[in-house]
């Protein structure tokens, strides 16, 4: 087939074969790449079964998406022939890869943890190997693994399909499925595959790669089968490392319910003794660079607990190293937003680290036992890959704080960052010493980031709880003070300002009178200050936080909409930007700057940055909203009126996208569909809160000024938050030559 096209691949070169195909290099004529051709064997052309596999490959393998897996690119038939258009990777099989007397134990380790990671990925969307072995694992020159061959892999749910269940007896030579070294024993007695029999399959290429020969061999099929039913495997030599062999055996063991049940847990195994590992006579961490580092990133440290309510731990943690290493002079730490859009990815660090601009990135998983808690973390110089530093904290929940401080302090030196007396007590600041209150903050924020009304809610709540634990927790009250603020909001508009504001300043209060040094409590103030229309008392307030910690985007973000609010609208650009430097992958930053662009009136800026903000989150309501406002200032109707009702769909028992998306059709001409829209909220007012800006956005779409007036004052009575942009909302432009509205800015303490 050398040099034939099948679809758009051109063959090159014969690259394997086996019973379920035979594998070819190619090119891909259309984006000029190399690709692995899997095509069946000309044996099988004919072959209906044989081709049903192939695509049943295909389906399952390419809903995979792991750096440490295979990627399938397409599948497709030609003259006759089934393939599969798959990623090409260079390097050897794992099986050549091992050396005569085994892998170093480091390299045990790496290779072990990342095909625990890849199956893990696959476990979790309900995919088994079934024939996971050192031949199907491919090592680049870049000392990764890829997994391949998904040939015989099933989906949880198919178990018990005649086509993929695995019940042989013993007397059925040949029609258990898979490779019978890597067999697990309960396959061999005629039970289904599941997450346990690959992780079996793992624990015999973690021995292999230790040993340089696998734990069961026999000259018969019979006697290898008896072996791995019964036997025990050879002991390992001595010079591995304890806690490896501990993690081999623990995989090998014969009853499924002893060995690890998820592969995480064999992956956090591996990454807990990585420490442990050595190379020769020297320790796996690298040495010191000899590079200064100046820009970090803390990628979100991975929950390898089966709780997922333990989610805000891991979220936690890594939310307060960012804070406390935000603190250190000359050191550029990469935003919660911007990291935390990595959260749940296993990409390489180095290509994070590049892709965000940093010198180094820390990454770390958490296992939490009861109160038991296990916490490993690794520092990786992103210019060389080579591990800085790495440790592995075996504790009690209770000192939660103490790793934190200690991760802290470890990083700080191997950075080499100068530190005076004030910054290490910066860098190890604890806001309480209440275990129980902190891990509820950790809570309330977990539900605060998520920014959803249920979330703040929680928030709310979790907030609350802290302040009962440790009454002087001044970061609590922060939050709480945030929490109830964004709840009065427009984009919100759950609570009104007479219920919601007073509670953020008495907490915006409390915050400080603990904390006068608190940059979030600042930043909390002044965002109240804004409610209560005291320009100056706020932009003081700004400042004030702005100056603890200039690091901070959130403060740089909101200081831009009280520059807006004030009409000097080149200075609030400025910082927006600032605060999209600071955190240019946070998804209500992005699209508070493209809000930003719309009120300096340049659409067109708006609608790209809004688009931008878009590609980051396609479901993001508040986006949607944006760029339908920004299009409708460009006269662009249609496309307004699309994304209008994309924001009102995505976010549906929100009253601002409702109006938002009624005004819209105002203005579009849509009149009868805005009328019922806003008949629809009238009527909800009746029985809940409903912000009267939005009610007076509607009015002014239709051009019915008296009642766009009347609820502007309804707005007034309450202060509503909304009334900040009153005088640079283009929703509004058709009020402007009313005396009423030069009155109304005047009430309000805006410029004319």
């Amino acid at each position: 087939m050398i040099g034939e096209i099948l679809g758009h691949y051109r063959i090159v070169e014969k690259i394997g074969a086996g019973g379920m195909g035979e594998v070819y290099r190619a090119t891909d004529t259309k984006l000029g790449r190399a690709v692995a051709l899997k095509v069946l064997p000309a044996a099988a052309v004919d072959d209906k079964a044989a081709q049903a596999r192939l695509l049943q490959e295909a389906r399952i393998a390419s809903a995979l998406n792991h750096p440490h897996i295979c990627t399938i690119f397409e599948v497709g038939e030609a003259v006759g022939l089934g393939y599969i258009a798959m990623e090409f990777v260079e390097g050897q099989p794992l099986s050549e890869a091992i050396p005569r007397d085994g892998l170093p134990a480091e390299m045990v380790v790496r290779y072990g943890a990342q095909i625990a990671d890849a199956l893990g990925h696959a476990h979790q969307r309900g995919v088994i190997h079934r024939d996971l072995k050192c031949a199907n694992v491919i090592v680049t020159p870049q000392n990764r693994v890829k997994i391949l061959d998904f040939g015989l892999a099933t989906h949880r749910r198919e178990e018990f399909t005649e086509a993929t269940q695995s019940r042989v007896s013993l007397k059925e030579s040949g029609a258990i499925a898979g490779t019978l070294y890597y067999i697990a024993p309960e396959i061999l007695q005629g039970a289904s595959a599941d997450a346990r029999s690959d992780i079996w399959a793992l624990g015999v290429i973690l021995y292999e790669m230790a040993a340089s020969v696998r734990p069961f061999d026999g000259p018969t099929g019979f006697t290898l089968s008896s072996m791995i039913l019964r036997d025990p495997p050879a002991p390992l030599r001595q010079s591995i490392p304890a806690g490896l062999r501990s993690v081999i055996d623990r995989c090998l063991t014969k009853e499924p319910a002893e060995r690890y049940q998820r592969a995480g847990e064999v992956f956090a195994a591996l990454q807990a003794i990585q420490s442990q590992v050595v190379v020769g006579s020297s320790a796996v961490t690298r040495r010191r660079s000899e590079r200064n580092i100046r820009s970090l990133a803390v990628l979100p440290f991975a929950n390898a607990t089966a709780d997922l309510e333990a989610e805000y731990l891991s979220d936690g943690i890594t939310e307060s190293l960012i804070n406390s290493l935000a603190q250190l002079p000359r050191l550029h730490v990469m935003a919660r937003s911007t990291v935390f859009r990595y959260k749940g990815q296993t990409t390489d660090p180095r290509t994070i680290g590049r892709e965000l601009n940093v010198g180094a990135v820390l990454l770390g998983r958490i296992l939490q036992r009861g109160d038991a808690l296990l916490v490993t973390a690794e520092l990786v110089d992103v210019a060389d890959g080579w591990r800085l530093w790495g440790e592995q904290y075996n504790r009690k929940r209770a000192d939660i704080f103490a790793v934190q401080d200690e991760i802290a302090r470890e990083i700080s030196e191997k950075l080499r960052v100068r530190l005076t007396g004030e910054d290490k007590k910066r860098l190890t600041k604890r806001h309480t010493q209440d275990t129980e209150a902190y891990h509820l903050y950790l809570k309330g924020r977990y539900y605060w980031n998520k920014r959803t009304r249920e979330g703040l809610e929680r928030g709310v709540e979790y907030f609350k709880q802290a302040i009962e634990k440790d009454p002087n927790y001044a970061l609590a009250y922060a939050g709480l003070a945030d929490s109830y603020y964004l709840l009065a909001g427009t984009a919100y508009g759950v609570l009104s300002p007479q219920e919601a504001i007073p509670q953020a300043k008495a907490a915006a209060l409390k915050a400080l009178q603990i904390d006068d040094k608190l940059a979030e409590a600042h930043a909390s103030m002044a965002s109240v200050l804004i409610s209560e229309w005291n320009w100056p008392a706020a932009k003081k307030e700004f400042k004030r936080s702005m100056e603890l910690n200039p690091g901070y985007a959130t403060v740089r973000q909101w200081y831009a909409f009280y520059l807006t609010a004030m009409g000097r609208l080149e200075e609030a650009l400025a910082e927006a930007r600032r605060a999209h430097e600071l955190d240019p992958l946070s998804i209500i930053i992005n699209r508070d700057l493209g809000l930003v662009f719309y009120y300096a009136r340049q659409p067109d800026r708006a609608i790209e940055q809004y688009r931008k903000t878009i590609e980051l989150d396609p479901n993001f309501a508040l986006a949607h909203q944006g760029l339908g406002r920004a299009c409708l200032e460009k006269g662009m109707y249609q496309q307004a009126v699309e994304h209008m009702q994309r924001a009102a769909s995505l976010a549906q028992e929100s009253v601002a996208m409702s109006a938002a998306l009624a005004h819209a059709y105002a203005v579009a001409g849509k009149r009868e569909e805005a009328e019922k829209i806003l008949g629809e909220l009238l009527e909800r007012s009746m029985r809940s809160y409903v912000e009267p800006m939005s009610i007076a956005v509607i009015y002014s779409g239709l051009g019915d000024k008296e009642n766009a007036f009347g609820w502007l004052e309804k707005a007034h009575a309450e202060h509503s938050v909304g009334l900040h942009t009153l005088k640079v909302h283009p929703v509004f432009d058709g009020l402007h030559s009313d005396p009423r509205f030069a009155d109304l800015l005047r009430r309000v303490g805006l410029p004319p």
